[in-house]
C-alpha cells in the first residue's frame, strides 16, 4: 500500500513538472518576436547576390 501511494505521488509530481514545462515553454514562444523577411532570409540573399 505504501508503494501505490509513493508511485502515485511521484506520478503526479512528474506530471506537474512535464505541464510546467510544457506551458513554460509555450509562453516563451508566445512572447518572442517573430523574425521579418530581411532577418530570417538576409545570409541567403548575401550569399546569392555576391555568387
Amino acid at each position: 500500500m505504501r508503494k501505490l501511494i509513493l508511485g502515485a505521488a511521484l506520478l503526479a509530481v512528474a506530471a506537474v513538472g512535464c505541464s510546467t514545462l510544457i506551458s513554460a515553454s509555450l509562453s516563451a514562444a508566445r512572447d518572442a518576436k517573430p523574425a521579418t523577411f530581411s532577418e530570417r532570409f538576409a545570409p541567403a540573399l548575401k550569399s546569392a547576390s555576391s555568387g
